[in-house]
């Protein structure tokens, strides 16, 4: 993703309201954004893990014109009370097309995606438990 451009998040939730925070990965964790949303459970088709969830995106972000490339991770919180329920979704900001670096970061998400089970199997044919 670019500067710019904008990055949709789709929640299914059982507990109702979450928290959205984005940080950037580095020597520190970078703070830079916090927000509150909500959803209801949904549905999670048996092709979801070939076709998508096909969810209404819940939380729009369009990327800020000053956010420097690099690792970035979203995490979504629980925030009824009940649960320490977490999840961290990692996404790589750019640099503009021309900009150069001597520093390649280098983040496997098709094996990430290969092990993950979310929509009723993965890749490799395992199937949820």
């Amino acid at each position: 993703m670019f500067p710019g451009e904008m990055l949709s998040f789709h929640v299914s939730s059982d507990v109702g309201s979450f928290e959205l925070d984005i940080f950037r990965r580095g020597m520190n964790e970078q703070p830079l954004l916090h927000a509150q949303g909500s959803s209801t459970r949904l549905a999670v088709d048996d092709h979801a893990y070939q076709e998508g969830c096909g969810w209404p995106p819940t939380f729009n972000l369009t990327l800020p014109d000053d956010w420097q490339s690099g690792l970035y991770i979203a995490r979504i919180s629980a925030t009824d009370g009940t649960t320490n329920d977490t999840k961290d979704i990692p996404f790589v900001v750019k640099a503009p097309s021309g900009g150069q670096s001597k520093i390649l970061c280098v983040v496997p998400f098709a094996t990430i995606q290969a092990y993950n089970r979310w929509g009723a199997r993965g890749l490799y044919g395992q199937r949820r438990r």
